[in-house]
């Protein structure tokens, strides 16, 4: 009987093999305990299990409004990138409006969303969707993405918008946008960091003296000059143990303004950057299952000196 069930275990590469316990039971080492239990718990010496470490950064805006008073024209440009990588193996990607998804592991683009600690992978994508986007047209949406069992992963996504005016009068510039973010950082058992990163700034350059003028990030408090700022959209989600920490708190509205008294060009930028770092290294058999076997062992052993 005890044969059989060796072989049973044997099949589905749960135990140890017959030879080797065979000589360890030559040795009395088991002497009194049965064959099965040994083989079982002597295995999970040598197995693994996977400790995981996930993160993503992720935020889209809409519905962004600029205006001048008095009225000035506007030209500008946009520029999207993204990266992801996991261990030695990284790649990225960058375009004018809609940037290549960066995806190891995974076929995700253009997907802004939490996909989960599903298996080892990495995802950074970039996404403008009209080079009018400051001027109200279509959304900008950016992702860092990556989860991983083994080792250390990461990915990133990066809009830059550009644009340039001259005043010729002292000039009131108006901003207003939506935006959704959404932060996660996740640890199980044996994963050692996870890190969610969101960054979001609006500055205005004077082009003659090279100097910032206005610079804006949006913190969740109203600042000078500001008349809407639902949440912060500049900080970091992060975990060094165990555990799931959420930030989600919906599609939130902001508002700002910026008073130029010089007359000339200026330049203005808008720059969006999320990104996602995780690490983490397999541990050893679990605790639980060899804890478990080991006192089943004990108790056994005594009976049977009784």
């Amino acid at each position: 009987m005890k044969l059989l069930v060796v072989k049973k275990f044997k099949k589905t590469g749960g135990c140890m093999s017959m030879n080797k316990f065979k000589a360890m039971r030559k040795r009395n080492v088991f002497s009194g305990v049965p064959a099965a239990l040994v083989l079982c718990v002597a295995t999970a010496l040598s197995a693994n299990v996977h400790a995981s470490s996930y993160a993503v950064a992720t935020n889209s805006i809409t519905n962004f409004g600029m205006t001048f008073s008095p009225s000035t024209s506007f030209t500008g440009f946009t520029f999207s990138s993204d990266t992801a990588a996991q261990g030695n193996t990284g790649t990225g990607n960058a375009a004018t409006m809609d940037a290549a998804a960066s995806c190891i592991g995974c076929s995700y683009n253009n997907s802004f969303m939490a996909h989960g600690m599903v298996s080892d992978y990495s995802y950074g994508d970039a996404q403008i969707t009209n080079n009018n986007v400051l001027l109200g047209t279509g959304s900008a949406s950016v992702i860092g993405e990556s989860s991983v069992s083994n080792g250390v992963g990461s990915g990133s996504g990066i809009n830059t918008m550009v644009g340039y005016f001259s005043v010729t009068a002292p000039t009131t510039v108006n901003f207003g946008f939506d935006a959704t973010p959404y932060l996660q950082s996740q640890i199980t058992a044996g994963g050692l960091a996870s890190v969610a990163n969101i960054n979001m700034t609006v500055t205005i350059s004077n082009m003659l003296t090279n100097q910032t003028v206005f610079s804006w990030a949006p913190n969740g408090s109203l600042d000078a000059g500001e008349t809407a700022d639902a949440f912060n959209l500049n900080w970091g989600l992060g975990l060094v143990n165990t555990g799931n920490a959420v930030f989600n708190p919906g599609s939130g509205h902001f508002a700002s303004s910026a008073n130029l008294a010089a007359i000339g060009p200026y330049s203005l930028n808008i720059t969006m950057n999320n990104s996602a770092f995780v690490s983490a290294v397999p541990v050893p058999a679990a605790a639980w299952l060899l804890g478990s076997g080991l006192i089943g062992l004990v108790g056994i052993a005594r009976r049977k000196v009784s």
